[in-house]
């Protein structure tokens, strides 16, 4: 039996939906993610963000980006927390892009999530945020990832010898 919109529904609408349950609907979920997201509903929203972060592929991380776009501060802050699900490649966009978001808890979850998706092009964005950004918590913030991620190379080396 094919995957209806009543189906994903029915698994996002619990207030604590089980994710390991929502992503056995696989890719067949992902319009109808897609959907959810740019519908006005901003609590299924998230939660179908989320989901289609879980969900990875390339049209997952397509739903994700659509949440990044969305006016609704709630759900750019979901599609920080997808990205960091998603592969690198694919996260590292959506996060660059967030970084320069007006909200400032959206740039916030940026810093605090992209230790591990730091690609060479995130990391420039996160040097530029160090000295730019206008709230000081989330140069601060910046600062000490650069400066953890420096020390990170560092510390394997010394127990691999």
């Amino acid at each position: 039996m094919p995957l209806t919109m009543d189906d994903v529904r029915k698994v996002l609408l619990p207030d604590e939906p089980s994710y390991s349950k929502a992503r056995k609907l696989g890719i067949e979920a992902l319009p109808f993610l897609q959907t959810l997201v740019m519908q006005g509903d901003t609590m299924l929203a998230t939660k179908a963000a989320y989901l289609a972060g879980l969900i990875g592929t390339k049209s997952g991380a397509e739903v994700v980006a659509a949440a990044a776009a969305s006016p609704e501060p709630s759900l750019r802050v979901a599609a920080v927390a997808a990205a960091g699900k998603l592969q690198s490649n694919s996260a590292a966009p959506i996060l660059e892009k967030l970084l320069t978001d007006p909200d400032r808890g959206v740039r916030y979850r940026v810093v605090k999530s992209a230790a591990d998706r730091l690609t060479p092009a995130l990391r420039k964005q996160i040097e530029r945020v160090v000295h730019t950004d206008q709230d000081r918590s989330i140069r601060s913030e910046a600062a000490a990832l650069l400066r953890r991620q420096k020390q990170a190379p560092a510390s394997r080396k010394r127990r691999s010898t």
